[in-house]
């Protein structure tokens, strides 16, 4: 699982907080704080992954990850990318913007994912809601190019799962027309707006 992750800063408490989206064994092992610690503490005494300084995260080397990620046929690879994306999705901050630094705490996380959702083409719910809330974020922070990119895929897996006419499609659509209507494309903003408003 680590190995699909962001390498730099894996928070402690995503695994514990996401256990409802991962797979046995994991789930169980997620769920058993003593457990969970005594495996990590294994981690570290092979050198796999470190406790980082601030002790709330978690660090794996990039070699590490390239040499595990190599060992695994591309279905395992995918599998571990998918069980990744719903365990961010999961932990990845729902709604407002109150809590700038929660948000930045599992950024890195829902970017590295994002990179994972378009290399292995996932048409999956979980990337479409993380994609759209990380657009939705960046939309916020004025970081205008991403969140027209993740946005845009946002739009694409909504539509490819559920249909033109759903209401992941209607939401992604809402967000467009925020970002554009920021961007000072009006026409563009009003037409993504109409298409969500028909929708809903």
């Amino acid at each position: 699982l680590f190995t699909f992750l962001q390498s730099d800063a894996i928070p402690y408490e995503m695994i514990t907080q996401g256990a409802a989206v991962l797979d046995e064994p994991l789930h169980s092992l997620a769920l058993d704080a003593l457990a969970l610690d005594a495996m990590i503490t294994a981690l570290i005494s092979f050198s796999l992954v470190h406790r980082r300084a601030d002790t709330t995260t978690l660090s794996i080397h990039r070699i590490v990850q390239v040499v595990l990620r190599d060992s695994l046929f591309m279905g395992q690879q995918k599998y571990w990318t998918t069980i990744a994306i719903r365990l961010v999705n999961a932990v990845f901050p729902h709604g407002g913007f109150s809590s700038w630094s929660y948000y930045q705490r599992y950024l890195a996380q829902a970017q590295c994912c994002v990179t994972y959702i378009t290399e292995f083409d996932l048409v999956e719910l979980a990337a479409a809601h993380l994609s759209k809330r990380l657009g939705d974020y960046c939309s916020k922070r004025a970081l205008y190019d991403e969140a027209r990119t993740h946005l845009t895929l946002a739009l694409g897996l909504y539509e490819r799962l559920s249909g033109p006419e759903s209401l992941g499609v209607a939401d992604a659509l809402a967000s467009l027309a925020f970002l554009f209507y920021h961007l000072g494309n009006y026409p563009q903003s009003e037409t993504f707006y109409i298409r969500a408003l028909a929708l809903y």
